[in-house]
């Protein structure tokens, strides 16, 4: 009779140990699933057009220091400019964040888009700098995060970027 009970007792004790594999499995390639979808709507998103164009017309600009930049492109000289400003910078922001908490790997965002960051903080970064100093402090901070974060990989994977 002791041993159907320690047999019963064994069998349970597996069937747990095996259910709980099997959860911490689902768990795992639901978390690869939901970067892969993360990963896919970057993707997506710096490709497209608008993204494209963006980038483009923000690459065309110049200013001689942060007072010049606000007359040509801040909210009070140019509302169309300055949207252009805000939006591309608060989707790097946004990926800083992402990187920041760990929800997606800051080797997939280098592979994908390290020029972009890389190109981003060293042409706005001195500006962002400043608006922290008439504005808020933490302001755009998860750009130069993920510039940090990126820059390194991407000098170490991509020698070009430390020209």
């Amino acid at each position: 009779m002791a041993s159907f009970e320690f047999l019963a007792v064994v069998l349970s004790v597996l069937g747990l140990s095996v259910s709980i594999i099997y959860y911490a499995n689902v768990l795992q390639n639901a978390n690869k699933t939901r970067q892969t979808q993360l990963f896919m709507n970057l993707f997506t998103q710096i490709r497209s057009k608008d993204f494209v164009r963006d980038t483009r017309e923000l690459s065309s600009w110049t200013w001689s220091d942060f007072g010049d930049f606000r007359s040509k492109y801040g909210s009070r000289a140019d509302k169309e400019a300055s949207t252009l400003f805000y939006s591309t910078a608060n989707f790097f922001d946004g990926i800083g964040v992402l990187v920041e908490h760990k929800e997606i790997n800051p080797k997939l965002v280098e592979e994908l888009m390290s020029s972009w960051v890389i190109w981003f903080w060293e042409t706005f970064g001195e500006i962002i700098i400043e608006y922290r100093k008439v504005s808020f402090p933490q302001y755009l901070e998860k750009v130069e995060f993920l510039y940090n974060k990126i820059k390194p990989i991407a000098s170490k994977d991509h020698p070009q970027f430390n020209a």
